[in-house]
């Protein structure tokens, strides 16, 4: 019985507000509301079901293996990000601003 459940929540990671579960038969969606609140919103933004972008990685699997490559979600956002660096560092003005 609950076993079996639980099996399938195994391989769940989270890191503050975000989760990620791998190899879970679709469970989790079906349970999700149990674990949290309905004050809180939960969105399900995997790219496929074997392509998922997670803190600063997209995940992708094929053939078995997973792979994992760098991923920015500044780009994601339909507006230009600025940023404003920490110019009391050791570190030129020119670099934090991102040109020498």
């Amino acid at each position: 019985g609950r076993t079996d459940e639980l099996a399938n929540l195994q391989f769940i990671f989270r890191f503050q507000d975000d989760l990620i579960s791998f190899n879970d038969n679709g469970y989790l969606e079906t349970c999700i509301n149990n674990i949290y609140p309905s004050e809180m919103t939960v969105n399900k933004t995997n790219i496929s079901v074997r392509k998922s972008n997670f803190l600063d990685m997209t995940i992708s699997i094929f053939q078995g293996k997973f792979y994992f490559k760098l991923y920015d979600k500044r780009i994601d956002y339909n507006f230009d990000v600025i940023s404003f660096p920490f110019l009391n560092g050791n570190i030129p003005k020119g670099q934090s601003y991102g040109f020498s």
